[in-house]
């Protein structure tokens, strides 16, 4: 009887650890526009700078519900198209900086990664991922709500600032160190809000920075770059 007591007990505290997580999440989600808003975005075009290696360059990025979707950036004045994708058809920059088709692996998981058009944690909490409540954090002063997103064997720890309810960063371990994404500021466009600026570190050394100028909601057809979801000549 103690026994089935106890995993009850144990059922009821996963059960409440997940509530309070997907609440922590939806909380985010209204912060940012709410969810009826989200779901009206079908795709969206943004363009920035991007700081890597000590070098900056410009950056143009497009990505719709369906998967499509490309990455162009401009070096030293030197335009290079480092992917692009339409209709499960596309082709990837390799390190020779010539162009190779993608194979169908390739061509699904970056399908999959343009459906996210916003950040990984609403694509994957929408899709109904395993959202579990850790509690509340402190890091440099500041406290945090932090919940655990578990999909694909992949465990990312995300925490949300406690005054605005946004995404303030996250967290994910791989075989190469901790990977750190933080969000350092928001720029809105058509009521939403975006992730401005973000900063990607590897075991606490900043590996690439990237800052948006311009975000397009639901672009036109005009707006969108065509001859970008084919190998350049």
């Amino acid at each position: 009887m103690k026994k089935t007591i106890t995993i009850v007990f144990m059922l009821l505290t996963a059960m409440t650890f997940a509530q309070k997580g997907e609440k922590i999440v939806e909380k985010y989600i209204e912060a940012i526009g709410g969810k009826n808003k989200l779901e009206s975005v079908k795709s969206v075009l943004q363009k920035g700078t991007m700081e890597q290696m000590g070098q900056q360059m410009e950056v143009e990025i497009y990505q719709n519900v369906n998967g499509d979707g490309y990455m162009k950036m401009n070096m030293m004045g030197m335009a290079l198209n480092v992917y692009g994708i339409k209709d499960g058809k596309g082709y990837v920059m390799n390190q020779q900086m010539g162009y190779d088709e993608m194979d169908e692996t390739q061509a699904q998981s970056t399908m999959e990664k343009n459906k996210n058009i916003f950040s990984d944690v609403i694509s994957k909490y929408l899709k109904g991922e395993k959202v579990e409540y850790v509690g509340k954090e402190e890091v440099d002063g500041k406290k945090y709500e932090v919940v655990l997103i578990k999909s694909e064997g992949e465990e990312v720890k995300v925490y949300f600032d406690t005054e605005t309810n946004l995404l303030a960063f996250s967290t994910v371990e791989t075989p190469q160190g901790k990977v750190t994404n933080k969000i350092v500021e928001y720029l809105e466009a058509d009521g939403i809000k975006f992730p401005k600026t973000i900063i990607t570190e590897l075991g606490g050394q900043e590996m690439n920075k990237i800052s948006m100028k311009e975000i397009i909601v639901n672009p036109e057809a005009s707006q969108i770059d065509q001859n970008a979801f084919n190998i350049p000549e």
